[in-house]
């Protein structure tokens, strides 16, 4: 059952206080979450990862 959540503008408005390395490194994790879910962050971010 999919749900609407409607993030868009807040994402944009996100993106647009962000300098453009910050836009890209998003852009780049959001594309790779939605190619590969296995490869997103957890709930904690990447904290763990070190």
């Amino acid at each position: 059952m999919a749900q609407d959540v409607g993030l868009a503008l807040t994402v944009e408005d996100v993106l647009d206080g962000l300098s453009e390395d910050g836009r890209q490194e998003v852009m780049e994790t959001i594309a790779a979450a939605l190619a590969r879910p296995e490869s997103a962050p957890g709930p904690d971010g990447d904290a763990g990862s070190l």
